[in-house]
């Protein structure tokens, strides 16, 4: 489907066995549903989602994304007892527009990407449960925000690039988990943020380095490294009021010029 203007739906649109849109505004009008479904999904290349309308990837489906996505919706993401995949083409995709990409409250949602698949967030919100990986490069831009908010976490891993410029974090008592990863907070434009905001909320690095940029823990949120594998900060800035903890059997490096105006913690040292 090709170069229309605005499609507005009542009832039901379902992208299924490899369907596409392409191009014009996707509405939901008067209760209308609009959705990937079954196991080829759909592709949007180059769409817009206009406020208020949600495009829905049901259990068992994907969307593939491609071009840039203006969404001023909701992208949301509904994995139940299978999987349910936002996959970025080959050729990229950037997320710009003032809404959200939601991923339910399960481990089997996934935003991943074929060979070579770079996704940039210019200014949407990605929050919620699941995983993040495969991509060649995530750059999530000063605008963007990519959110843990529940109790299942949320999972960045396997992204040969990943830079923030934006924000991080885990909120709600979510957890966000980088795993065997190097997030760059300072590439060249503004500096991001690592943030832990609220009781029950962390954010854990596993194997997992930060290069630049802030750490902020805040009203009972958590950041710190866990397992084996340890973590490396090099050249971040610590702020005032956060502790970074180096959890039991874990392990921390330090590199660079670390502005500690915080705390960090090692309880196997603390008497």
């Amino acid at each position: 489907m090709n170069g229309f203007g605005v499609l507005a739906v009542s009832g039901t649109l379902q992208l299924e066995g490899g369907g596409s849109i392409t191009g014009g505004t996707l509405t939901d009008a008067g209760g209308g549903t609009i959705e990937s479904s079954g196991g080829g999904g759909g592709t949007l290349n180059g769409v817009a989602i206009s406020s208020g309308s949600t495009y829905a990837v049901s259990n068992a489906s994907q969307a593939t994304l491609e071009g840039t996505i203006v969404n001023n919706g909701e992208l949301f993401v509904d994995a139940t007892n299978s999987t349910a995949t936002v996959n970025i083409a080959s050729s990229g995709a950037t997320l710009s527009g003032t809404g959200t990409v939601v991923l339910s409250n399960n481990a089997n949602n996934a935003i991943t990407g074929s060979s070579g698949a770079e996704l940039a967030n210019a200014s949407d919100t990605i929050e919620g449960s699941g995983q993040i990986d495969g991509l060649a490069a995530l750059d999530n831009q000063a605008d963007g925000t990519i959110d843990a908010t529940q109790s299942t976490a949320l999972q960045i891993f396997s992204i040969a690039t990943l830079t923030n410029e934006g924000l991080v974090e885990a909120t709600n008592g979510g957890t966000l988990e980088l795993t065997d990863t190097t997030l760059t907070q300072n590439k060249g434009g503004a500096d991001g943020d690592v943030e832990a905001s609220g009781s029950g909320s962390s954010v854990q690095l596993s194997g997992a380095t930060i290069v630049g940029g802030t750490l902020t823990a805040s009203a009972g949120g958590v950041i710190e490294s866990v397992g084996g594998n340890g973590a490396q900060l090099d050249g971040v800035t610590i702020s005032t009021g956060t502790v970074f903890t180096d959890s039991n059997n874990s392990s921390l490096t330090l590199s660079g010029t670390i502005t500690n105006d915080g705390e960090i913690l090692d309880p196997a040292l603390t008497p």
